[in-house]
């Protein structure tokens, strides 16, 4: 295998395959690079002339140290390798502005040794630049079908909990949907597995994670109406371990009587339940 391929195909799969915290460190130091770079490139675009990093360490530090914690803060990191489109790019802006806003308000009214004040306005600019690139490229680079062209950009691939009735009728009803496409039914019933319902293969539900990892799953639909309360927290317990959107489905009752439809699914949290 060649290097072109190497790096197209066999990389991005090695690196989806890496464990959860592996990848966010690789999130989190390719962001310091960029902070770096941002300052760097913030101080010879006011000055004209080439700055040595060690004079520009301090505005480097501040950079860093307000940065990582707000996108932590806010949950950047959680979506990176799993969403793409427009709401990657807007929680990414939304945590740069509490950043700029932050690093602006140091830079400019407190000071730092041999920064000019600029600095606060044009550094943080170059950052978001530098930060929205490196999720694009990253999430074309991660997701071939997307960089082929392939799909939409907001294209879901949703796992359906419960290959019962209701997630049937889920699933047939999804099939009219261009921006969702159903991978895979989840199940308890042990006996269900390595068959197919509806042309749908079943899984279990232990099987997320490699689901997650080899279908770009994005999106996990509950279709258990009948669920005790209960065991509805215990299966969310399990589920928002896991960097993918749950949504829960209106019973079979209410979506005969019309009184809600499959545009009325909800996010499903355990404060709600």
């Amino acid at each position: 295998m060649n290097i072109y391929n190497y790096l197209l195909e066999r990389l991005p799969l090695t690196l989806l395959k890496m464990p959860r915290t592996t990848k966010r460190a690789i999130a989190i130091s390719v962001d310091i690079i960029i902070c770096c770079a941002a300052t760097w490139l913030a101080f010879y675009l006011r000055l004209g002339e080439v700055i040595d990093l060690k004079i520009i360490w301090r505005p480097i530090i501040l950079s860093i140290s307000l940065s990582i914690p707000i996108f932590i803060l806010l949950g950047t990191y959680k979506t990176i390798f799993r969403y793409a489109g427009k709401g990657v790019i807007f929680l990414t802006g939304k945590s740069c502005l509490v950043y700029a806003l932050l690093y602006a308000g140091i830079i400019m009214t407190i000071g730092l040794e041999d920064t000019p004040r600029t600095i606060g306005i044009i550094q943080p600019m170059l950052y978001f630049s530098g930060v929205a690139m490196s999720r694009v490229l990253g999430q074309l680079w991660l997701t071939p079908t997307r960089a082929n062209g392939s799909g939409p950009n907001d294209l879901k691939i949703a796992l359906i909990y419960g290959s019962g009735k209701t997630g049937q009728q889920l699933a047939n009803a999804l099939q009219g949907q261009v921006n969702i496409r159903v991978a895979a039914f989840l199940d308890d019933d042990h006996r269900l597995y390595g068959n197919k319902t509806n042309g749908i293969p079943v899984f279990a539900p232990s099987e997320i994670p490699a689901l997650i990892e080899t279908k770009r799953v994005s999106l996990i639909l509950l279709a258990i109406p009948s669920l005790s309360h209960a065991r509805k927290i215990e299966v969310l317990k399990h589920l928002t371990g896991y960097d993918v959107q749950i949504r829960v489905v209106p019973s079979l009752y209410e979506l005969a009587a019309g009184t809600v439809t499959l545009a009325d699914m909800h996010r499903l949290e355990i404060d709600n339940l």
